[in-house]
């Protein structure tokens, strides 16, 4: 079944969204203006790229749309899934702007540290406007329970912690981060519940790359159960991967810079695409050697952003233009060929070097999609939808608060590695599932080989400090976390977090919009050091790691780290190996 097309929308949310809201009528007619037949049958390449550009300036046009504040959002959520509606918002914004803690902070952050934080109410980023949003489905008749601390919840907003040689409380971490909820478990029981910017227990919130870790956790239950091996090339469970990229492809990445790419590295005349030989492990781990570029600043070359056009592209010219989920994957070129000077460089092998890739995702989603799929007479096999995957072997198990939504394309493919749109309570949930190791209520709801596996970055090595090419900061879609001894977190873009500490019995969650540039590294220089300047992202990652440590010890709880406690194996053993040189974007990736 077809995912149902977004409902038109009249809305304009803030002039500060880098996303604009295109399924609009306007957006519409706009676009079939944009697909020329005429121009597609002469020219395809050149038809793609002039659409391409096109609906990045519509994007901005779209942006003084009028917003209808009668038209209804869905369930809790505002005029757009994951966004509380906007008078709530702008209730607590207010808020927000008149409490002389905020701007004190701001000013503080812009002079003395070099940071600038983006002062919208709300996400800059909005896909999910104008994608085809497919449903998760929770089991109403079975809910697990989280319990909660009410005495402890009503001071948990005063408590302290230091940063920045200050003393802050968690109040006005949430003011100062442009943080929108929070909540503190301590061996399962809720002793921190907070909410800003219009956000409750019922609206859904956007994760972002918190995702990832779900899709990791999913991909266990298909090596328990003898699905999947680790250490088989991808193409095993996804045979288009093992031959060449559709002819009529001709992927963005391609087009910016012919002059780089020689005949025989087009796509037209690749053999197979860039993904065979790459193992399921690789793919789990970043490691696949597949470009992908999601912090480059020029959007028309941003990895992530061109999927977004190629996918709006080809849901509303149903298929004449841009490109599916999987016809993108298929396009993407090894990541060493855009900087390559001769034609016998050679293409990077899988299992070198870590490089963060959202692609790598969406490819195991891919792969589940297969290998729960149904077996067809003829021997095909159709596959089974991501959503209901999720549903059955995850969402329902853990006994889920609520629904959630997932992105997906025009065919119902879903864009794994971001939006989850989930209630805050679920992701709780899922943080205990993995602190439990996988039991959850007396329910097995992952394999607890696995949770130990895929959270587990293996030791440093002395030699090269690094381990599974990652600086011991990456394990299978899961990064390791400052936040206590042997801790781990699911992290996204903009400050999403589920963060355990084990050895504290912790599962901490942030959901936020943070969005700060930093233009000055005080680890660089002094102020007056031009080699001091420059430019990165900074989602006060680093401030909630070190406030979740130091409220962890407020609590003074203590478990054993059940994941080394236990008798069972690992699913499929992670033998050690050299540790090559990994992306220099790993450092930035594991910082924010």
């Amino acid at each position: 079944m077809h995912p149902r097309k977004p409902a038109p929308l009249r809305r304009k949310i803030s002039a500060a969204l880098l996303f604009p809201l295109l399924a609009v009528p306007a957006a519409e007619a706009r676009l079939a203006e944009i697909v020329n037949p005429a121009g597609l049958e002469k020219d395809p390449q050149a038809a793609t790229m002039e659409a391409f550009n096109q609906v990045i300036d519509l994007a901005t046009r779209d942006l003084l749309s009028d917003y209808s504040a009668d038209e209804p959002g869905e369930d809790a959520d505002g005029p757009i899934l994951g966004m509380p509606k906007v008078d709530r918002m702008l209730l607590d914004r207010r808020h927000v702007w008149m409490n002389p803690t905020y701007w004190e902070t701001y000013a503080r952050e812009v002079v003395l540290r070099g940071n600038i934080q983006n002062p919208s109410p709300t996400d800059i980023v909005k896909p999910e406007a104008w994608t085809a949003n497919v449903h998760v489905a929770n089991d109403p008749q079975y809910v697990s329970p989280l319990q909660a601390d009410t005495s402890a919840i009503a001071d948990f907003g005063d408590r302290t912690y230091d940063w920045g040689g200050e003393t802050k409380t968690v109040k006005d971490f949430m003011i100062t981060t442009e943080t929108d909820v929070v909540l503190f478990l301590v061996d399962g029981v809720i002793v921190g519940e907070l909410y800003n910017n219009g956000y409750n227990p019922e609206v859904r919130h956007q994760p972002w790359s918190v995702t990832k870790t779900f899709i990791a956790a999913l991909v266990g239950h298909a090596v328990a159960e003898g699905l999947v091996d680790l250490k088989a090339p991808i193409e095993t469970y996804i045979p288009e991967l093992a031959g060449p990229p559709p002819m009529s492809l001709t992927p963005i990445v391609y087009s910016q810079n012919p002059a780089a790419w020689p005949g025989e590295m087009q796509p037209q005349n690749r053999a197979h695409t860039d993904w065979k030989g790459v193992s399921v492990e690789d793919v789990l781990q970043m490691e696949s050697g597949v470009h992908w570029d999601e912090d480059m600043p020029v959007l028309a070359l941003n990895t992530q952003v061109q999927q977004w056009i190629m996918v709006l592209l080809d849901h509303y010219s149903n298929g004449q233009l841009g490109m599916t989920r999987n016809e993108f994957l298929m396009s993407l070129p090894d990541s060493h060929r855009l900087d390559r000077e001769s034609a016998d460089y050679d293409q990077t092998q899988p299992d070198q070097i870590f490089s963060y890739n959202s692609g790598n995702t969406q490819v195991l989603a891919w792969m589940l999609e297969y290998v729960y799929g149904t077996q067809n007479e003829d021997g095909t096999i159709t596959p089974k939808p991501f959503n209901e995957i999720v549903s059955e072997r995850l969402w329902k198990p853990m006994g889920a608060y609520r629904d959630a939504k997932m992105i997906a394309d025009r065919v119902g493919s879903v864009i794994a590695s971001q939006g989850l749109y989930a209630r805050p309570y679920d992701f709780a949930r899922f943080g205990e599932v993995l602190r439990n190791v996988g039991r959850f209520h007396g329910v097995q709801v992952l394999p607890a080989g696995w949770v130990a596996q895929m959270t587990d970055v293996g030791p440093v090595n002395p030699v090269t400090g690094g381990a599974n090419n990652s600086s011991g900061r990456y394990a299978y879609q899961t990064w390791s976390s400052t936040a206590g001894t042997n801790a781990y977190k699911a992290s996204g873009f903009e400050g999403q977090k589920i963060t355990i500490v084990p050895e504290r019995c912790v599962t901490a969650v942030r959901l936020s919009h943070s969005f700060g540039l930093d233009y000055y590294d005080e680890e660089k220089g002094p102020q007056d050091d031009p080699g001091a300047y420059g430019f990165s992202t900074n989602f006060s990652s680093d401030e909630w790691a070190s406030m979740v440590r130091q409220l962890s010890g407020q609590f003074g709880a203590t478990c054993a780290d059940q994941r080394h406690a236990q008798p069972e194996e690992p699913v499929q053993p992670r033998p050690g190996r050299a540790n090559p040189p990994r992306s220099p974007r790993a450092d930035e990736k594991a910082r924010n």
